[in-house]
């Protein structure tokens, strides 16, 4: 799993005797969504134990009896997501008689591509603060798509009084890093994720799309054919195709990012103003936004001004993609993903979901997407 930070997994655990091992997994702590169960593993006196817990605010403790073996004992946790491993820890430890010894395990993102060691630390560790699990509904594997005119589609670039940054002087396909300019924006408080990932790097793209991961997606639009739609090879993973189509900014275009707060839910817009196409002509005037908003997880893509003198049919869309892709290999062909958000079996996410995508009608401006999770 990519961008989540501390778990918040703590095991604990204790021995008063030679004889006994007690171990307590408080998740009591707060633990991300990106983890639905724990899986406990207890070895040692001749004995094994292994337990799955749902991720949860609870306390839940195993006890094993050394039957034979001596005084060592391993304890490993795992988190899990729907039954993979995304990170682990492990402890060796030794009891001895009359003692008590406790075993820490945090799971961090550091433990993801393998084991957490901490049979060196073990009791020294930092517990982590206390804190309530985030709601996990928005977690979805697939997407509805809604195409209401009732909802606001921002332009971050109108706002004023709010944390901003605007981009300008794009070179043709140059992606932008967020590391420096979004950051902020993400970091205060600002809860969002995709396809199960939680935001916390974003870049964004003159070829209308935002992607968010550990890399930068490198994908641009006059590298690949649009003829298979949001499917097809080349185009950005785990992001969001306002208008993926070969951008460019003219002096006059800019891109601007902007958190808005709106009755205490917060959505981080994504506005490109003035943008054409390639080649860049003067009649080109591309306006529109990407809205990310918290809690409900839902993408909002607002086509709000789509403009051409001599490319009418690009302007509206016939050789563009909207929409969401995950960060996995979509599950079946833009052909075959039902409106449900599954494949034709009725059981396989599609992996992605569709505003529109090539070939296709002209879509008008002002038009709206809005992409809603469905719960798992």
């Amino acid at each position: 799993m990519r961008g989540w930070a501390t778990l918040s997994l703590v095991a604990l655990a204790a021995c008063a005797n030679p004889t006994e091992v007690v171990v307590f997994v408080d998740t009591t702590l707060g633990v991300p969504c990106e983890v639905d169960t724990f899986r406990i593993r207890i070895q040692g006196g001749g004995q094994e134990v292994v337990e799955e817990v749902p991720a949860g605010n609870e306390v839940v403790s195993w006890t094993i009896l050394k039957e034979s073996g001596g005084n060592a004992f391993t304890v490993r946790a795992e988190g899990l997501r729907a039954g993979r491993v995304v990170a682990s820890g492990l402890a060796n430890a030794a009891f001895s008689p009359d003692a008590t010894r406790q075993v820490i395990l945090v799971l961090t993102e550091q433990c993801e591509d393998a084991a957490c060691d901490y049979s060196g630390t073990l009791g020294n560790l930092a517990v982590p603060a206390a804190a309530t699990r985030a709601s996990c509904e928005g977690i979805a594997s697939r997407y509805t798509v809604d195409t209401t005119g009732f909802v606001d589609v921002t332009n971050a670039c109108d706002l004023a009084g709010v944390p901003s940054e605007r981009f300008t002087g794009l070179a043709n396909d140059e992606v932008l890093v967020s590391d420096e300019t979004l950051a902020g924006l993400l970091m205060n408080d600002f809860s969002f994720r995709l396809f199960g990932e939680r935001v916390q790097r974003v870049w964004v793209a003159d070829d209308g799309y935002v992607a968010f991961g550990e890399t930068a997606p490198g994908a641009t639009a006059d590298a690949v054919s649009n003829q298979d739609g949001i499917t097809s090879a080349g185009h950005p993973q785990l992001a969001v195709m306002a208008f993926w189509e070969a951008l460019e900014m003219p002096a006059a275009g800019r891109i601007c990012a902007a958190m808005q707060d709106a009755n205490g839910r917060k959505t981080l817009w994504v506005t490109w103003e003035h943008a054409c196409l390639t080649p860049c002509d003067p009649g080109d005037d591309l306006n529109f936004s990407v809205g990310l908003e918290e809690d409900t997880n839902r993408v909002i893509v607002g086509l709000i001004d789509m403009q051409s003198t001599n490319q009418v049919g690009r302007a509206a869309g016939q050789e563009a993609v909207s929409g969401i892709i995950g960060a996995e290999t979509p599950g079946c062909l833009a052909a075959e993903c039902q409106a449900s958000g599954f494949c034709a079996d009725g059981t396989t996410p599609c992996g992605f979901a569709v505003g529109f995508s090539r070939p296709m009608e002209a879509i008008p401006s002002p038009s709206t997407f809005v992409f809603d999770p469905v719960a798992q």
